[in-house]
């Protein structure tokens, strides 16, 4: 009998498709009806590349999570746990010294208001995807770890290179 998969993880999955598919059409109205002097000025310096990249990744994302493949779960936990260290970082430090942190996690300076906003969802996350009933929902193999880990730090150096872009 094949596993039913729990609302929680449905929704998840769902928005994270919903958002990167938001974010590919905003990026295609951009490149469409604005001028390339004020498509810079709007993304603030950043490639419309870096955006496309970043929402493909949440559809991945969104649609492993559907298909409740254990390093998916794993990545949004390893990436909520990154931004509410850059949450956490933001409140009790300065901007200067929050300029190694911005460029590893990829929030333009501009957006440092909607980092509470990313806090919030990776709080939310975090407590959903440590549920004992969610976490048995994932099939599970032995280098889910492995992966995981392997698919943060290559995102994170691709989104560094993407952004030099």
């Amino acid at each position: 009998m094949e596993k039913r998969r729990l609302v929680g993880v449905t929704v998840f999955g769902w928005i994270l498709i919903g958002f990167g598919t938001i974010v590919l059409i905003a990026i295609l109205i951009t490149k469409i009806f604005i001028s390339p002097e004020e498509q810079k000025e709007l993304l603030r310096g950043i490639s419309s590349n870096y955006f496309v990249f970043r929402a493909f990744v949440f559809m991945l994302i969104g649609y492993n999570l559907l298909k409740l493949n254990n390093w998916a779960r794993l990545y949004v936990l390893i990436n909520s746990w990154g931004y509410l260290f850059f949450v956490f970082s933001y409140i009790f430090y300065s901007k200067k010294d929050l300029s190694v942190l911005n460029e590893i996690f990829g929030l333009p300076i501009s957006l440092k208001p909607n980092i509470f906003l990313w806090g919030s969802f990776s709080l939310i996350y975090i407590l959903y995807f440590l549920k004992p009933l969610v976490k048995e929902q994932f099939n599970k193999d032995k280098n889910d770890v492995s992966w995981a880990i392997g698919l943060t730090v290559g995102l994170i150096i691709l989104n560094y290179i993407m952004r030099l872009l």
